[in-house]
């Protein structure tokens, strides 16, 4: 889909998306995760954003964004949840 242009970006494996960025001329940025608390970061796998073609704006829109997410607030939502039986 970015590739088709259907999409401006998307989230992807990290060190997947740096081969294929390199090969398109894309640009492949890891996610920050410093601002989350380090028992809530992934630990497995590391996800990047993948921008064809390079988008500074979109990029500072993505930060911003990720920079305000309520992580700990989506956890203990999905574990209430989870605890109500929904």
């Amino acid at each position: 889909m970015l590739a088709d242009g259907k999409v401006d970006g998307i989230v992807y494996d990290y060190v997947r998306s740096k081969s294929e960025a390199k090969a398109r001329g894309w640009s492949s940025v890891e996610i920050d995760y410093s601002s989350i608390p380090a028992n809530l970061r992934p630990t497995s796998e590391q996800y990047s954003i993948a921008l064809a073609p390079v988008n500074d704006a979109l990029l500072n829109d993505i930060d911003d964004v990720l920079i305000h997410l309520d992580t700990t607030g989506m956890i203990n939502s999905g574990i209430a949840q989870i605890g109500s039986g929904r």
